[in-house]
């Protein structure tokens, strides 16, 4: 989820991951151009805005389900807070897969969509590098 430049996607490809990179359709071509420098076929890049149906959007590209979502760096607009959240809610209901967000923590907005988080999954802080205040959740689905 708002895979950005792609790092992300590229390295678990390279590590042997089936990997579908998404972001928003306005922002998918950075990812595009670096997958395709990667060598990585552009059928593990994909647009998905935040909050459109996930059933639709694994019909239309032939995919399951993921066994497990990552995100790194992507809450940080409060105004795409509640999409990104029901994202985050249907993919989870379709399969329980966990869900990994490593996030910078820069203003308390950004700490209250954890805390709504605990309201749909058990949350969990893996890890805090104190001095980059860079937070690791571990998301699974409440069912």
């Amino acid at each position: 989820l708002g895979a950005g430049t792609g790092l992300l996607g590229i390295a678990c490809h390279h590590f042997g991951g089936n990997v579908v990179s998404t972001d928003h359709e306005d922002a998918i071509s950075s990812t595009e151009v670096n997958f395709k420098l990667n060598k990585i076929p552009a059928k593990h890049c994909r647009s998905l805005n935040w909050g459109s149906d996930i059933s639709t959007f694994l019909k239309e590209n032939a995919s399951s389900p993921p066994d497990v979502v990552l995100g790194a760096d992507i809450v940080y607009i409060k105004d795409t807070f509640d999409l990104l959240m029901k994202t985050l809610i249907e993919i989870s209901s379709l399969r329980q897969c966990p869900i990994y967000l490593a996030c910078k923590i820069r203003y308390e907005k950004d700490e209250n969509f954890i805390k709504k988080a605990e309201n749909f999954f058990k949350v969990e802080d893996l890890d805090h590098k104190i001095d980059l205040n860079i937070k690791i959740y571990r998301l699974d689905f409440l069912n």
